[in-house]
């Protein structure tokens, strides 16, 4: 039998916010056994059809994004690097582009706004270059989650992670930011982090 929702009732029968389920209506990102109708007036009804009666989307299964990060003492001109790459990937793989998200920000914390959109409501396939481009502490993590939420996460390649190019040292000392000013507060976490980056350019870590 077939139940009409409202967006709000969908939200609060998955468990997640209205913002979210809202996003996911636009996006056309949600259960292949639940049909977007909008009304004459407007409004939009959300038709779900019994289990066995799914209705798989061409669209969302061909929605291939393109995510790029860079850390926010790196250049512009790497961001571009990255984007080129990806685009230059998927032309090979023959899928189409739906969107490419740029972001300047730390690996680590909630600074990576666009990327926490972007999970919110994940695409069928999202393509970075490594995949400390994502994170490099909890990429793992994030990868198995989107994967139980159908998303495929495509690293392009993995060897500069290996062979030590891929900015770790950056990378840790936003980690160990983020720390200091948690716990020492923002002017003494600021003169250890300082005192870090200092070492470490001496070649004494």
């Amino acid at each position: 039998m077939e139940h009409v929702l409202t967006i709000a009732d969908w939200a609060r029968s998955e468990k997640i916010s209205y913002k979210t389920a809202w996003r996911m209506v636009q996006r056309k990102d949600v259960p292949s056994n639940l049909e977007v109708v909008r009304l004459p007036t407007g409004s939009i009804r959300l038709h779900l059809h019994p289990e066995g009666d799914e209705r798989p989307s061409a669209e969302r299964e061909s929605q291939t994004v393109i995510y790029a990060r860079i850390n926010p003492r790196e250049t512009k001109e790497l961001l571009d690097r990255q984007v080129e790459l990806c685009r230059s990937f998927c032309a090979a793989q023959g899928w189409v582009i739906n969107r490419t998200v740029r972001e300047k920000a730390p690996s680590v914390g909630a600074k990576r706004e666009k990327l926490r959109q972007l999970l919110d409501a994940p695409p069928r396939r999202i393509v970075v270059t490594t995949s400390a481009i994502l994170s490099r502490f909890d990429s793992i993590l994030i990868t198995s989650c989107l994967k139980n939420m159908g998303c495929d996460l495509v690293v392009i390649d993995q060897s500069v992670e290996r062979e030590g190019q891929g900015g770790a040292i950056e990378d840790l000392i936003d980690a160990i930011s983020i720390t200091c000013h948690r716990h020492y507060g923002f002017k003494r976490g600021s003169i250890l982090v300082e005192m870090l980056r200092r070492l470490v350019e001496k070649n004494m870590l």
